[in-house]
């Protein structure tokens, strides 16, 4: 869409973006595999439609390729690799659909929808077959094929439906307000960083290597030795945290340390605790 980046969906760029990717979320940084994903999904979009890599140096012979390797067709992949990508990160084949229709389109094709759409079906399937295998993959009653969780495809589900009063949109507004004041001044710096990155051209080899490492190991330490300098919680009108948030107190079964169930738990699990219904005591308010 006139925007020109070079060697974006080269194979050595899919390839480090897997690597990294897999390295982050399993180092406990505070970043998530939603990007990476969807970049990931274009590439193979990208590159698997035209049957060729510049990079490995080969060409296939197939009459099948040289028909999809015009611009047009090729970023009609991209487009349906982005879409899936969205579905797998998120579980949602509509929203993948609906952000490639906002975002990336430059034009937009009724029968591609479709096919597009059907791609971002098939992907959010695997992703929640491959997520229940992973996590429990149980045959039951001696029946022949295992059951899939269908809630698993859900981040962050809700199965209590009871009645608020209507002031609760008061505590909403200001929530919404805050959280989006926040964003704003975190992209206002964010850009502001990123200029003065670029100005800077003498350390710009040293940057790309020296700069994530000193924020992994910076943030390491921090979120490790955290958790120390707080005191641990008994039991009370709390459920039992995860082993994590236990191990820093002297009696495990019966007190938890609120900071470490912060550091020391991953963002999804952490949210699910922070938002789910008799947890407001969970996380005290000197902490927050």
């Amino acid at each position: 869409n006139g925007v020109l980046l070079p060697r974006i969906f080269n194979i050595k760029t899919l390839i480090v973006k897997m690597l990294s990717a897999v390295c982050a979320v399993a180092s406990g940084l505070p970043v998530g595999p939603e990007g990476p994903l969807i970049h990931v999904a274009a590439s193979l979009g990208a590159g698997v439609s035209q049957g060729r890599s510049r990079t490995l140096g080969f060409k296939t012979c197939s009459k099948f390729f040289g028909s999809l390797q015009s611009h047009r067709v090729q970023h009609d992949f991209i487009t349906a690799g982005c879409a899936c990508g969205v579905a797998t990160a998120f579980g949602a084949p509509i929203g993948g659909l609906l952000f490639v229709m906002e975002e990336i389109c430059t034009w937009w094709d009724p029968n591609t929808a479709w096919r597009i759409f059907f791609g971002c079906m098939v992907s959010a399937y695997v992703s929640t077959c491959l997520n229940a295998y992973f996590e429990a993959w149980q045959l039951l009653g001696g029946a022949k094929f295992p059951w899939v969780n269908p809630g698993r495809m859900i981040l962050f589900g809700v199965d209590l439906i009871r009645s608020d009063n209507l002031l609760v949109w008061i505590p909403t507004v200001g929530i919404g307000l805050l959280t989006g004041c926040a964003g704003a001044v975190f992209s206002f710096i964010n850009l502001k960083v990123a200029r003065h990155r670029g100005q800077v051209r003498s350390w710009r080899r040293l940057r790309i290597l020296w700069e994530p490492i000193s924020l992994t190991i910076m943030w390491t330490v921090i979120t490790y030795l955290l958790p120390f300098f707080f005191g641990c919680e008994a039991f009370e009108e709390v459920p039992r945290p995860d082993a994590p948030s236990s191990m820093l107190c002297p009696d495990p079964t019966r007190s938890y340390n609120p900071m470490a169930m912060l550091c020391y738990n991953s963002g999804e699990h952490l949210v699910t605790q922070l938002f789910s219904r008799g947890t407001r005591h969970l996380i005290p308010v000197y902490i927050m």
